[in-house]
């Protein structure tokens, strides 16, 4: 079995560059997928580093191409 290392909500926050209420709104919208919560009614959400990887990924290439549009339709 791969063991993963688990990055907390404010760990995720940094490295996708967003707040850590956005995490939270992320997963309650089904774009982060939590490894596992922490107990209780406030309990904290615990992701995989590869998932925050592969989420961090897509997000870079999206910008990417977001920027090649942007710049294609400013040299028209």
């Amino acid at each position: 079995m791969t063991s993963s290392r688990l990055l907390t909500s404010g760990e995720v926050a940094t490295r996708l560059g967003i707040a850590r209420q956005t995490v939270t709104w992320r997963v309650a919208r089904g774009q982060l997928t939590p490894a596992q919560k922490l107990p209780g009614a406030r309990g904290g959400y615990l992701f995989t580093a590869e998932h925050i990887d592969e989420v961090a990924a897509e997000q870079a290439a999206a910008l990417t191409d977001e920027a090649r549009r942007l710049t294609a339709e400013s040299a028209r």
